[in-house]
């Protein structure tokens, strides 16, 4: 059994168990256009640009809730729903 969740090879010894710094951890794939995380962003600057993307995206939707209203009107035998975003 490993110690930390650390990767033991079986019967194998526990390795050091140190937290690595997100900012040592490097994003190596293709640039994100619709989150901006870019080849070489270190995870840190990843984060914090997700946790900008999502806290926008929440502002936009209370946003739009506020904003939102429906009329219906009832003539008989007809009813008109308008909903106005």
């Amino acid at each position: 059994m490993c110690c930390c969740n650390s990767t033991c090879t079986c019967g194998g010894a526990c390795q050091n168990c140190q937290a690595t710094s997100t900012d040592n951890v490097k994003y190596t794939g293709p640039n994100l256009p619709c989150t901006e995380v870019n080849f070489n962003d270190n995870l840190t600057v990843a984060l914090q640009k997700l946790e900008a993307l999502v806290c926008g995206l929440q502002a936009t939707i209370v946003s739009m809730q506020q904003t939102t209203t429906t009329t219906t009107t009832e003539v008989p035998e007809t009813t008109t729903t308008t909903t106005t975003m």
